[in-house]
């Protein structure tokens, strides 16, 4: 988040959405929280909102190693599994944040540089059905149909995309100065 506007990363677990968080923070932006996040539509219904969190991320060694962090003094996850809680500062303002920007945050070989693509409404649905936490509590409670009712309202209100980044963690800075300038487009 910058500015008072957030940027909500998805994808599966291991795309490194935890590791770039980590690495957007080291460049001056507010992380409102790893792993899951509340959202709310405004009361006009067009406008969706972040809440925070937390203001930990959890990373795996090789992630903190390519940020130039060292795990000593960090408190695992677990223990002997190898992924540590690094601290991002100060929890944001509990008021909620303007989501501006939905990025589908995915791997794929063969490329040297990330790189942006659109994508059509049906699959920033798709890809925001696929990284809901827990769906078998919305299944559980009955709650499918105001999922999918909310999941359709939040992509057809925000823009969706999806950054392609090659595997390795070298890219970082890359993924880092694509996003903020993405944001920046945005205002």
């Amino acid at each position: 988040m910058r500015d008072g506007r957030a940027v909500l990363l998805l994808g599966p677990s291991g795309v490194g959405k935890s590791t770039l968080a980590a690495a957007l923070a080291a460049a001056g932006f507010e992380i409102l929280g790893d792993d899951t996040i509340a959202l709310w539509q405004d009361e006009t219904r067009a406008n969706w909102r972040v809440f925070p969190s937390g203001v930990a991320l959890k990373l795996w060694g090789d992630a903190l190693e390519a940020l130039g962090v060292s795990a000593a003094g960090l408190r695992p996850v677990a223990a002997g599994v190898g992924k540590f809680y690094l601290p991002v500062g100060q929890a944001a303002d509990a008021s909620g944040y303007s989501v501006d920007s939905i990025v589908l945050l995915r791997t794929q070989n063969g490329i040297d540089r990330p790189e942006f693509s659109t994508i059509e409404l049906l699959e920033a649905i798709q890809g925001i059905t696929e990284n809901l936490y827990r769906p078998m509590f919305v299944e559980a409670l009955g709650k499918n149909a105001i999922a999918f009712t909310r999941i359709c309202s939040l992509a057809a209100a925000t823009k969706v995309t999806v950054l392609s980044r090659p595997p390795e963690h070298a890219t970082l800075p890359i993924l880092v100065e694509m996003l903020d300038k993405d944001l920046r487009r945005q205002t």
